[in-house]
């Protein structure tokens, strides 16, 4: 069994739950007009729910085809197929999306940040997006800056991105061109406890049911991740959503 066929059977309380999602978009003015894309659709639980409550034109953008695919399953249990589009993003990666300039009014990146650092990125994104519309960010982050490198480390090496203090983040925001931070979220603590509850339920009952090996690769990884979690990163970790405005073109944009 892969990562991915383990993290069906999950509730996803972290990315990917439309609480925390509903949380940052209830305040954009969103409807049946507007245009949005998703980079790094994931399983496509976020795409649904926004696509079937807004009623709106939705483009996935994810490097996995069997995520697209299974995006694309999810949207059709929900009744939203009709207005989804799949894009398949190459080995160029997420910084050189293939999309018009000004061609969205909300840019949704909120699982990307456990792959890559979206920071790294917001002025090309920025292209692809409306003045006046939206980009969303949700990045990890560490409660102090004299967290152990421990609480960081995992998150690090997945991603490439170093975690900073809320303040830090702040101060990256502030310095983007381009870009007004409009509103921001904290996905609340018990949502993190919960999932890592949830995701160490689910590996017992595979393994008790034989459907998992404690010898798979994929149990190994899982037990080290419930580990760090469990001993050394809970209470010490946040994940913050960023909903910031553009309010300009870049160069070159018509």
């Amino acid at each position: 069994m892969d990562t991915l066929s383990l993290y069906r059977n999950l509730s996803q309380r972290n990315p990917g739950s439309v609480v925390f999602t509903s949380s940052y978009l209830t305040p954009l003015p969103l409807d049946r007009t507007s245009v949005i894309a998703e980079l790094g659709c994931g399983l496509g639980g976020r795409a649904t729910w926004v696509t079937r409550s807004r009623c709106c034109e939705t483009h996935l953008y994810d490097q996995d085809t069997s995520l697209l695919d299974a995006a694309f399953m999810r949207a059709e249990e929900g009744g939203a197929e009709q207005l989804i589009h799949l894009h398949h993003v190459g080995e160029e990666g997420y910084g050189q999306v293939k999309a018009e300039p000004n061609s969205f009014d909300l840019l949704m990146t909120e699982g990307l940040a456990f792959n890559l650092d979206p920071f790294e990125h917001l002025q090309t994104w920025r292209a692809l997006v409306k003045v006046g519309g939206t980009v969303v960010i949700v990045v990890p982050g560490i409660s102090h800056s004299e967290v152990s490198s421990e609480v960081a480390g995992p998150l690090t090496q997945r991603s490439g991105m170093t975690l900073g203090t809320l303040d830090q983040y702040h101060e990256k925001i502030s310095a983007l061109s381009g870009y007004k931070l409009f509103h921001q979220v904290t996905l609340a603590q018990y949502s993190w406890d919960e999932h890592y509850q949830d995701l160490g339920r689910c590996l017992k009952g595979l393994i008790k049911s034989g459907d998992l090996s404690t010898e798979d690769e994929t149990v190994i990884n899982t037990q080290r991740e419930l580990t760090w979690y469990r001993q050394v990163a809970r209470g010490q970790l946040f994940l913050q959503a960023f909903v910031l405005t553009v309010t300009e073109l870049t160069e070159g944009s018509s």
